[in-house]
Order: structure tokens, then C-alpha cells, then sequence
């Protein structure tokens, strides 16, 4: 009301005490008209100015708030990309970083690191008998043991499944080793009880030292030792010394007198390659043909006596398993190859690793297998009545130098893992959209060599899958067949049903579910032909679930059989589940859900 009175009283108050002062008059009338004209917009200004101040102030406020929700999302999503979710160790993107950091500082100090890669014996016959919750308990009581074992200054991560590895720094020699190792097995083989079973571990490690021999002192190369190095600890399992084997270091075995000539001994020392090899294994040649049979079929029969071999075997058509035992054969000819170079079948052996490791081949047993290879090798030789002793430290030779490529191959799959993690955590904090997210999702996921295709779907109000982000020429030209008609869409049900497709079923019941072959899983039946012309063998979709409802799902595809179901697999998948749930919340949050669209219609606009 101010505006509005104070020129009229101030005129009154003039015209009693100043008479005749009508110009002065005449301004306030004019100051009167102007405040009852313009007033209520100045008033109006007045009001807008304070609550503009107030909505800053509640801006800054959940600003910041969200500022603190996002630091604290950014820090959680660092600790699950460093972190095994099983037993809360590092896992092993965490451990390569502090062996690249610990490297220079050992060459700086002059002192040295050893490497440790640790696996149980027998471990699968635990999980096979009581259960895969006590084969996680029993998992967990072991990280428990060897962190309490090891120093403050040492590092222990799990690599997978019951692969275990220990980075041991600031070691003036070689003999503070062997103490510390003896500890740590002594609490390995420490009995304990769960679920009312009484259980006793016991384990094999491979060391790898640095500084060492090897001009090569990367950390891969150093990985690569421990791994090689364990192998031959599993080998001498029954007749060792000690739990575990040093890199470069001849095994010690018991009752050796001559550890140059000795058989179990010297197989590891005899020339591998070669013009004298070649030799040896040229009157091998004439009898490939003919052992070649007969070993498929025994190295076949002992495989399916383990039941996780057995369920990859029987998960192929009569034709894909025919196929799988020529290749066999054609890998038995060239390990037994009289004039075979070293580069090549490294070369091939890394590439076949990482083909086990796509297909789901856990790596310890692939290492079983390879010495039910050699056991099965030897028998055959036997039935057919010729001589095996003369080759028989060869070839042992070379399947070390196999399982080593192999296992490399393996390395190099989890390293492609661990970086799509790493990038996709990174987006999940950065991306500032849901397309932005799930564009870069599902091409990291497709620079892995065991995926062929990626999708992100959302069902439509009548339950069809819109695919809203896809990566991979096979996903995309069945969205391209069911656009013209000639391919079943993908759709999902209101209610979980043991017939129902896997996307159906992890919609309904919020679990990641596996195909690991579309040529003999029933539930695929109508997507089984279009599967089969785009290359397409195994499958896993992984329900995205925020506050316990399911938000989106990310279905995967690979050109190899298996379904993600081994352990490393299992868990990059459920790795991954947790961050993109991370990623869709932060994005939830800030109100950014976008409407579902095809990503045909997508592209198109």
C-alpha cells in the first residue's frame, strides 16, 4: 500500500503547513497518479525478486545433495569394478594395477616381488557333492585364512572360481620366500566345518620372481610364469616336495638322485623343437592315422566322466560334437607333428585358448584335460602294442608349452572383460542420457571376442521387446527379418513359465538366464533356424533391476557354445547386471526415463 498512499498524504501534510505551494502539489499528484499506474508492478518485481532468490537457494540445495549421491554412486561403482563380489578381495583388474605400479618400485629399491598363483586341488569334487553354497563357503574361509596369513604389505586377489593370486613385495632374497609360503599352506590345509560337513583344502601354487631371467618384466609376462609354473605343481601333485613350484626352477621331487636324467625330471629339460625332434617323432607319423580313432573315442569317454565337461558335450548336436572330435584328432596330429615350429603352435594354442575361454572351459579344466590327453595317449599306445617312453618327455614338453599358450589365451578374454567393465562403469557415471548409456554399452560389449551381438530391450504395453540399442550384424538383420515378417518377435509374459523363452523368464523372475546352444535348448525352439543362418550359438539375458523392479534387459549373444556359464562369466555378468543398475539409477533419478522406441525407428529419426 505504500506505493500507492505516500504521494497523497505527503500533499496534505505540504498543503496545511506551505499554502499556495501548488506546483509542489501538482508533482505530488503526479507522483500519485504514476504510484496508482505502476504500483502493482513494482510490487509484483518485489515479490518475483524473492522468490527467485528462494527457488536459487533450493536449486543450490538439490544440487548439491545430488552432487554427494553421485560422488557416493562414482565411489561405489570404483569399488565394484575393483572388487570380487564373492569374498570382497581384489579382483584381478585391481591386482594387475598394483603389480604394474609394484614392478618399477622393486627395480628402484632393489629388492624383489613374487607372484603367486594359487588353485585348490580337487576343488569341483566339493562343489559336485555338497553343493555350490558350501563350495562358496569354503571359498570364502579361505580368503578369510591367507589375508590373516599374509603381511599388511602383501596383496591377494581372486582371479575366478577358486584361482587365487598373492603379490608378495619387499623380499630381500629368494629364501624369505619359502617360509611365508609355508605359513600359507599350513592355513589352507587348517580343517573347518560348514552346512555339517568337515572339509580340508588343499592347494598348488605357481611363483613367478622378479627380477628374473626374462628380458620380458611386464606384468602379463610375469602372470604368465606363476600360471606356467602351476601347471607343473598340478603335474607333480602326487610325488612334490613342497605345495608349490618356483618359475625356473627345476621341480624337486622325492627319491631323485640324478635330477639330470631322471624321467619326471628331465621331461621339462629335453629339446621341444627341432631337427632332432623331428626325428624322434618321424616313425610316430605312420601311426597317427591309426591311433587317431581309437584315442578320440577313449579321450572322449574319460572326458564325459567329469559332469561340467559332460554338460558342454551334451550340449552340442551329434553333427557339432562329430565336428569337435575331427578337431581333436587334427590337434593330436599336430602336437605329435615331427616338424613342428614353436612360433606356430604357440600361435595356434593361444588362439584355441581363447576359444575355450569363450565357450566357457573352465581353465583348471582344461588342464585335467590335457592330462587325461596324455594319460588317454598313453593307453592307446599300449592297446596297440608301440613304443611311447622315447616321445613321451617330448610331448609332455610340448603340452606344458600348450597349456601355457592356452592359458594366455585365457588371460586375454578376461583382460577384454575387465576394460568393458572399466568403460562401461565410466559411462554409467558420465552418460548423460539413457541413449548415451546404453549406445555405449552395447558397443564395449561387442568389441569382446565372445560376443557377436548386444541388445537393450523394454517391453511395449503388449509385452513385445522394442530394441532400443543393438551392436552386432547378426542382432540386427533378425530386427530386420522380423520387420518383414519372416522372423518370431521376442516377447515377454506376464507370469514365469518352465516354457517360456529365457527373456520371458528373467523379465518374470528378475535372474539372469543361459542358452548354451540354441540347436538344443527347447525353449529357443521357434528362434532356432534364424539363429542358425546368422551365426548365432549361445545366449544370456540379464534383467536390469532398479529397486527391485525390472527397468530394461541386456541380452547377449555369442558365436560360440556355452552360454556364459562358467565362473568368470557368471561373474562379469553379474558384474555387469550391478553397474548398469547403478548407471539406470543415477539416470532415474534425475527424471530422464525416455519413451520406448525401436532402435530402427531410432536410427531412422
Amino acid at each position: 500500500l505504500i506505493p500507492s498512499t505516500w504521494p497523497l498524504a505527503a500533499y496534505f501534510l505540504f498543503s496545511m503547513t506551505v499554502p499556495n505551494h501548488l506546483l509542489l502539489g501538482a508533482v505530488l499528484i503526479l507522483f500519485f497518479v504514476f504510484s496508482l499506474r505502476f504500483g502493482k508492478h513494482m510490487r509484483g518485481d518485489l515479490f518475483s525478486s524473492l522468490r527467485l532468490a528462494h527457488e536459487k537457494s533450493k536449486l543450490a540445495c538439490h544440487l548439491e545433495k545430488q552432487g554427494q549421491i553421485l560422488q557416493a554412486q562414482a565411489r561405489q561403482l570404483e569399488t565394484l569394478s575393483l572388487t570380487d563380489s564373492l569374498t570382497g578381495l581384489q579382483n584381478r583388474r585391481a591386482l594387475e594395477t598394483r603389480l604394474e605400479q609394484a614392478i618399477p618400485q622393486a627395480r628402484r629399491h632393489d629388492k624383489l616381488i613374487a607372484l603367486g598363483v594359487l588353485d585348490l586341488d580337487d576343488f569341483k569334487i566339493i562343489n559336485d557333492h555338497y553343493g555350490h553354497p558350501v563350495g562358496d563357503t569354503a571359498l570364502k574361509t579361505l580368503a578369510q585364512r591367507m589375508q590373516q596369513t599374509l603381511r599388511e604389505t602383501d596383496a591377494l586377489a581372486r582371479f575366478g572360481g577358486d584361482e587365487f593370486v598373492v603379490l608378495m613385495e619387499d623380499l630381500d632374497s629368494p629364501q624369505n620366500l619359502e617360509p611365508m609360503l609355508e605359513r600359507l599352506g599350513a592355513a589352507i590345509a587348517i580343517p573347518f566345518t560348514t552346512a555339517g560337513v568337515t572339509l580340508t583344502l588343499h592347494a598348488s601354487m605357481g611363483v613367478a620372481i622378479f627380477p628374473n631371467k626374462q628380458a620380458d618384466s611386464s606384468a602379463d609376462a610375469l602372470l604368465r610364469k606363476a600360471d606356467q609354473a602351476l601347471y607343473l605343481a598340478k603335474l607333480h601333485k602326487t610325488d612334490r616336495q613342497h605345495w608349490w613350484t618356483i618359475a625356473d626352477e627345476q621341480p624337486i621331487v622325492p627319491n631323485e638322485i640324478n635330477p639330470e636324467t631322471s624321467g619326471a625330471s628331465r621331461r621339462f629339460f629335453v629339446p621341444t623343437y627341432g631337427p632332432n625332434i623331428a626325428a624322434l617323432l618321424a616313425p610316430l607319423q605312420e601311426n597317427l592315422a591309426s591311433v587317431a580313432g581309437v584315442f578320440i573315442r577313449d579321450f572322449t569317454t574319460r572326458l564325459m566322466d567329469e559332469p561340467e565337461n559332460a554338460a558342454l558335450i551334451n550340449a552340442l548336436t551329434p553333427s557339432e560334437q562329430a565336428q569337435l572330435e575331427r578337431k581333436q584328432a587334427a590337434h593330436l596330429c599336430l602336437v605329435c607333428q615331427a616338424d613342428l615350429e614353436e612360433t606356430e603352435h604357440r600361435e595356434t594354442g593361444y588362439q584355441l585358448g581363447k576359444i575355450h575361454a569363450c565357450c566357457g572351459l573352465e581353465s583348471n579344466l582344461m588342464i585335467q584335460s590335457y592330462q587325461t590327453w596324455m594319460q588317454s595317449l598313453k593307453e592307446t599306445f599300449r592297446h596297440q602294442s608301440l613304443s611311447f617312453q622315447e616321445i613321451e618327455p617330448i610331448l609332455d614338453r610340448r603340452l606344458a608349452v600348450e597349456i601355457e599358450v592356452e592359458l594366455n589365451g585365457y588371460t586375454a578374454i578376461q583382460q577384454q572383460r575387465d576394460l568393458a567393465l572399466a568403460k562401461i562403469a565410466e559411462s554409467a557415471w558420465r552418460a548423460r542420457s539413457f541413449s548415451e548409456l546404453i549406445e555405449d554399452v552395447v558397443q564395449n560389449l561387442h568389441e569382446l571376442d565372445e560376443i557377436c551381438s548386444a541388445a537393450i530391450a523394454r517391453p511395449d504395453e503388449r509385452g513385445n521387446l522394442q530394441f532400443e540399442a543393438v551392436s552386432g550384424k547378426p542382432f540386427l538383420n533378425y530386427l530386420k527379418e522380423v520387420k518383414a515378417g519372416s522372423a518370431t518377435p521376442i516377447r515377454v509374459a506376464p507370469t514365469t513359465s518352465p516354457g517360456h523363452s529365457p527373456t520371458s523368464q528373467a523379465w518374470t523372475s528378475g535372474k539372469i538366464q543361459n542358452v548354451r546352444n540354441y540347436q538344443t535348448d527347447e525353449r529357443v525352439l521357434p528362434w532356432r533356424a534364424v539363429a542358425a543362418r546368422l551365426g548365432i550359438r549361445a545366449q544370456a539375458v540379464l534383467p536390469i533391476r532398479v529397486r527391485n523392479t525390472n527397468i530394461a534387459l541386456l541380452l547377449l549373444y555369442s558365436a560360440f557354445p556355452g552360454g556364459f556359464i562358467s565362473n568368470n562369466q557368471h561373474a562379469f555378468l553379474q558384474h555387469l547386471q550391478q553397474i548398469l543398475a547403478l548407471g539406470y539409477s543415477r539416470l532415474h533419478e534425475q527424471r530422464q526415463t525416455p519413451k520406448v522406441y525401436n532402435v530402427l525407428y531410432r536410427h531412422r529419426i
